[in-house]
């Protein structure tokens, strides 16, 4: 009897499973077995693929989880901190981090919480000031800023991570020089009219829907 095995590729549903076979085995297996040895090897093969498959997550699965964690840096319009819950909530997003200028305090006030529909309730909301942030921020999954920068890629021609951070920037100056800087990778969507920009909360909405749409 030897010890010696042979590896063999088997690929199931897309899957390269890499199998030993212990050669002594199988022979002496098929002869006690005999007519019931057949039987035995597809029970085997079914509940391999039930294996695989149940680990695997479908279609749908993957486009109802939770979409990504967004980082608001300096905003400080109500309606655009509250539509940013808004937006989160409609796309699945459990976390939202705010970033604040110095001596900045974001208050959930009753205008705030009427123009986000209340969505507040259904989200962890977090609030850092700059430099706070600046210290944590790589506890964070991967950074993606939505700006325009020299490196940025188009945001539909980008596979965006399953497990990431959306980071936009304030009304007037965009995404924090430093906050830019702890960014993995930036995406940009293009325009096609004479305006060169849109409000902040749209690009949001549009680049969460872009990340649930790579996943249907």
């Amino acid at each position: 009897m030897t010890d010696s095995t042979r590896e063999n590729n088997i690929t199931i549903d897309g899957k390269k499973l890499i199998v030993c076979n212990y050669e002594y085995i199988v022979p002496d297996l098929e002869k006690a077995l005999g007519s019931h040895f057949g039987k035995l090897v597809k029970t085997l093969q079914d509940t391999l693929v039930r294996t695989i498959n149940s680990t695997v997550p479908t279609n749908k699965e993957r486009s109802s989880g939770v979409a990504p964690v967004i980082i608001a840096t300096e905003l400080r319009t109500p309606d655009n901190i509250a539509l940013v819950l808004r937006v989160a909530d409609a796309a699945h997003s459990e976390h939202v981090i705010f970033v604040t200028e110095k001596n900045q305090k974001i208050e959930l006030d009753k205008k705030i919480q009427r123009l986000s529909r209340n969505t507040d309730k259904n989200i962890k909301i977090e609030q850092y000031d700059l430099q706070r942030f600046l210290e944590i921020c790589h506890e964070l999954p991967e950074m993606i800023a939505i700006e325009i920068t020299t490196k940025s890629k188009n945001i539909f021609e980008t596979q965006l991570a399953d497990k990431c951070s959306l980071v936009i920037g304030s009304e007037s100056h965009g995404v924090n020089k430093s906050v830019l800087e702890k960014c993995q990778s930036a995406v940009h969507i293009p325009m096609y009219g004479k305006n060169g920009s849109m409000n902040v909360t749209h690009a949001l909405a549009i680049s969460l829907f872009e990340w649930r749409r790579q996943r249907q």
